[in-house]
């Protein structure tokens, strides 16, 4: 790695293959929580696995911590896609956070 730089290693990524076992990992961690996860079929893209993971992983991870007062977390995870790009998303039923920009910012 070049100070500042790091190489991707490009690669096609079955997604929901990744998305199972990080969902599997999430439960087996998560074994005293009440945590429904729904994966829609997923895209397969070409990116770096590793890289792909660890976002993915943050983004459930911040999911479940901010669900933990909810009896019951759902987390749904699936893709859209549109013209020229593939739009994954993650949402959950837990904490909201709003946040306005002001008109003249825009």
């Amino acid at each position: 790695m070049i100070s500042g730089f790091q190489h991707f290693n490009l690669n096609g990524i079955d997604m929901n293959n990744l998305g199972s076992e990080l969902v599997k990992e999430f439960k087996q961690d998560n074994r005293d929580r009440d945590i429904e996860f729904i994966l829609h079929d997923l895209a397969e893209i070409k990116a770096d696995r590793p890289m792909i993971r660890q976002v993915l992983y943050n983004i459930f991870s911040n999911a479940v911590k901010y669900s933990k007062t909810r009896k019951k977390t759902v987390i749904e995870c699936g893709c859209l896609q549109r013209e020229k790009d593939i739009v994954f998303f993650v949402k959950d039923n837990g904490a909201t956070f709003y946040f306005s920009i002001p008109k003249e910012s825009v």
